[in-house]
Order: structure tokens, then C-alpha cells, then sequence
């Protein structure tokens, strides 16, 4: 009896050491993925640092890039020696190119110049400048067409 207790306490302890040795297997083996995987992780982390500098470098680049046109566009307007003139004086020099004199207008065409251009010569004009003209005069031009646009003028 002594013999076979002896016995069972040796396999006992033969099991709670192999039990011991496979626990320890087992860490080291998650150990092992656990290093590789934060290894992993922390390549991604580089990765991930390396593209925030280019992006970062991207940004720098086109901040310069629009600070330098608004510069320019800047320049170009305090440079423009150009004077901006309304649809109706642009039109009033169309329609006198070639003239050599200016007919005298009414009294009352001097807020409607174009008030006393033909029909003809109004209908020669685009929808966009007969548009501009009449926004000028805060006319509202909403859906008008351009025969529309001709009989607002004419009888402004």
C-alpha cells in the first residue's frame, strides 16, 4: 500500500510538472506573438509618423503656394490701371464706335441711357449684357427672356 501511495504521489507530482511545463509553453508562446504583434504595431506607428511628415511637408507647400497667388493677384489689382466701366458705357461705346459726333440725349434718358437705342440695336446686344444693364438699375430679371429684357429698357 505504502508502495502504490509512493507511486500515485510520484505521478502526481509527473503531472503537476508537465501541467507546470505546458502553462509555461503557453506564455512563452503568447508572449512571443504578443512581442511580434506590438512589433508589428509599432512599425505601422512609423509608418503612420512618415506619412503625417509628407502630408504635413504637402501642406506647408500649399499654404506657400496660395499665399504667393494672392500675392500676385493682389499686385494685379493695386497695378491695374484699368478703369471699370458699367454695361452702359461699354455699350455707348459700342454703339458710337465709328461716330464723330454724340447725339445729345433728354432729359429723362440720363438714367436710362439705353432707354433711346433702337429696338434693333438693343435686340443686337446678348442676354447677358441687357442683363447686366438692367441688374445695374437693381431691376429684378428673374425667367425673363430676351425680348423681355429688350421691352424693360424701352420702357424704363
Amino acid at each position: 500500500l505504502k508502495a502504490e501511495i509512493t507511486k500515485a504521489a510520484e505521478t502526481s507530482q509527473d503531472a503537476a510538472a508537465k501541467e507546470a511545463s505546458i502553462s509555461k509553453e503557453m506564455t512563452e508562446s503568447i508572449d512571443a506573438k504578443a512581442r511580434d504583434e506590438v512589433k508589428a504595431l509599432e512599425a505601422e506607428k512609423e509608418m503612420m509618423k512618415a506619412e503625417i511628415l509628407k502630408l504635413q511637408a504637402g501642406t506647408t507647400e500649399l499654404k506657400r503656394a496660395v499665399e504667393l497667388l494672392t500675392m500676385t493677384a493682389k499686385e494685379k489689382i493695386a497695378t491695374s490701371t484699368a478703369s471699370e466701366k458699367t454695361a452702359a458705357e461699354l455699350l455707348m461705346e459700342e454703339t458710337n464706335k465709328g461716330t464723330r459726333f454724340v447725339a445729345k440725349t433728354s432729359a429723362g434718358s440720363e438714367g436710362n441711357p439705353w432707354g433711346s437705342l433702337k429696338e434693333s440695336t438693343l435686340k443686337g446686344r446678348t442676354k447677358i449684357q441687357l442683363t447686366a444693364y438692367l441688374e445695374e438699375r437693381n431691376i429684378d430679371v428673374t425667367g425673363m427672356k430676351k425680348a423681355d429684357l429688350v421691352n424693360k429698357i424701352i420702357n424704363l
